[in-house]
């Protein structure tokens, strides 16, 4: 009597188990994405491009003219999303009617609720607010005011001094010759806990709810829309490092701390992003003189187009090892897209 049972034990096992995977498997998905837009209608017959570049981490999507906005526009936009989500209240035509654009929310198979924006902006040739003079005044969770980069949240650039308000004074803030802003500043400083905080300035977003102080890069989401292929970047910089090159532990690297200056161009379609180009500067000398240079992009695919581009710059190459000299700083005054 006892290997029926047995056998019957295993199989009320088998079964359990069964069930359970193929609960996972039927799981309600949580995208509530975007996948594609095209214009299907241009009422005003403006110049724009049908197909929309789509920013997942930003959740907004962007349609580019060759020409000046003059709004109102009106677009009618076919839109592909996540299987089995929907857009809560659908729109029969999306009116644009200034450059905040037209938000939609969609919702997840699951029942995740996610905004989205639709914007129009002409095709600039180079990233706004590249001469870091425009910065505003804006508050941590904590109640710390702080300074962050442009006008707005829409700003092409980001820093995390969000993040490390929490713990220490920003890294990134404004750099003013008699008392006007010229640029940016980048700091290395020291931090509790972490003993290193390197400073970064990059275009993107920083997303405080993906903060995790033990990976700094966690909620740093790179890359801006950019639709061309520059020959070089030209940065007007100078740099001083550090006196003392270590890890979070205090323990001397025994070689000397860097700056590091990128910027990648993208094309990204959904979730897939291929490097098209690559420019880079890094260097351990001390430069007490702002000076230019032009980087020049090393183009490894030129079939597809540019959808974005990432730029960062920080004081410290590798801050997020918590690696880095205290006091190393990184001021930059202007960057500027170079096409002959």
């Amino acid at each position: 009597m006892k290997k029926p049972i047995l056998y019957f034990i295993l199989l009320l096992f088998v079964g359990i188990n069964s069930c359970q995977k193929n609960d996972k498997e039927t799981a309600p998905s949580n995208n509530a994405n975007i996948i594609s837009a095209e214009i299907t209608e241009n009422k005003e017959g403006i110049d724009i491009l049908k197909e929309g570049v789509i920013d997942l981490p930003a959740s907004s999507v962007l349609f580019r003219s060759n020409e000046e906005i003059k709004y109102p526009v009106t677009l009618g936009i076919d839109v592909v999303i996540s299987p089995n989500a929907k857009v809560i209240s659908p729109l029969t035509e999306y009116t644009f009617k200034d450059e905040n654009g037209v938000k939609i929310t969609i919702q997840s198979e699951s029942g995740i609720k996610k905004d989205w924006t639709f914007r129009i902006a002409k095709g600039d040739l180079q990233i706004e607010n590249s001469q870091f003079k425009i910065w505003r005044t804006v508050t941590n969770p904590n109640g710390k005011t702080y300074p962050e980069i442009g006008k707005d949240d829409n700003s092409a650039w980001a820093t995390a001094n969000k993040g490390i308000t929490i713990l220490e004074d920003a890294n990134v803030v404004p750099y003013k010759e008699n008392n006007v802003i010229m640029g940016a500043m980048i700091t290395t400083e020291e931090v509790p806990v972490y003993t290193v905080g390197a400073g970064a300035l990059f275009t993107g977003v920083f997303d405080f709810d993906q903060f995790d102080p033990n990976n700094p890069e966690s909620a740093t989401i790179f890359g801006t829309p950019f639709f061309f292929k520059p020959k070089a970047m030209r940065i007007t910089f100078k740099y001083t490092p550090g006196k003392k090159n270590t890890d979070r532990n205090g323990k001397e690297l025994g070689y000397a701390d860097h700056c590091d200056i990128y910027a990648i161009i993208e094309n990204r379609k959904g979730e897939v992003k291929t490097q098209l180009a690559k420019a880079q500067y890094n260097t351990t000398e001390t430069i007490d003189d702002f000076v230019t240079k032009d980087l020049e992009f090393n183009y490894t695919n030129n079939s597809l187009n540019s959808t974005h581009i990432s730029i960062v710059m920080t004081s410290s190459a590798e801050g997020n090892d918590f690696k880095g000299a205290i006091g190393s700083q990184l001021i930059v005054r202007n960057i500027e897209m170079i096409y002959e």
